[in-house]
């Protein structure tokens, strides 16, 4: 072999060598594959399951479901806090991808995280491995791995839903007794049994249903009944 062919030979080889070594790095996965990197950024997640969608979004500030509701921030908070420490348990296999990623195309749900109309990350998330130590994830463009969060969640799935209602703030009135100036009860049945509480200078006041002052009233049980309009939220819608 002379000199030039050896020197193409050589080429050769190292250029392969570097092909491979490239392609087993790329091939490599890691927890920050999976992980939203900064979560300040987010002002978008959209969810999809089986024709349903579910739409969080960033309104000045405030998390807004569907461009209609008012989301819970605490379940936004948890989300974004648990897809920041995901664990990578194991990479699936590259023998078993293809099947596993079938599964969780048709069962699984699909997460869309985004920063001003940029996807930031694309998950499909499935159910939990068949030891429970964490649940299927596949990134856009990553091979998909078995990912927990030591202990925040057990199972992904439980922090995400496509119903809006999960979403949602269910407060519906939220107010104490030092917050609430009047109320005013209205006995349809009995106008005689009407009342109104109003508060002035800190001083609770109880009228009768013609305006008159009662001086002697149980100021115990005002205080009870004003507490009952603190935390008033809502189960279900029914429709």
């Amino acid at each position: 072999m002379n000199k030039r062919n050896t020197l193409i030979f050589i080429v050769i080889i190292l250029a392969a060598t570097a092909l491979y070594f490239a392609n087993e790095k790329n091939s490599v996965i890691t927890s920050q594959d999976f992980i939203i990197k900064d979560t300040s950024l987010v002002d978008k997640i959209v969810l999809e399951k089986e024709n349903q969608l579910v739409k969080l979004e960033k309104v000045e500030g405030k998390w807004v479901v569907n461009d209609a509701f008012q989301a819970n921030k605490s379940l936004v908070r948890r989300f974004l806090r648990v897809f920041s420490n995901l664990n990578l348990v194991a990479p699936v296999s590259n023998n078993y991808q293809d099947s596993i990623l079938e599964i969780i195309e048709k069962t699984g749900m699909k997460i869309s995280v985004y920063s001003d109309n940029y996807l930031l990350k694309g998950y499909l998330l499935g159910d939990l491995n068949t030891t429970k130590s964490g649940n299927y994830l596949y990134v856009s463009d990553e091979r998909i791995g078995i990912v927990n969060t030591s202990g925040l969640v057990n199972d992904l799935k439980d922090i995400v839903s496509v119903d809006n209602l999960f979403w949602r703030n269910r407060m519906i009135f939220n107010k104490n007794s030092g917050q609430i100036v009047r109320i005013t009860h209205l006995n349809i049945k009995n106008n005689e049994k009407s009342y109104t509480i109003y508060l002035k200078n800190d001083e609770l006041s109880l009228l009768n249903n013609t305006n008159e002052q009662i001086k002697n009233f149980n100021k115990i049980a005002i205080d009870r009944y004003l507490s009952y309009f603190q935390n008033i939220g809502f189960k279900q819608i029914e429709t």
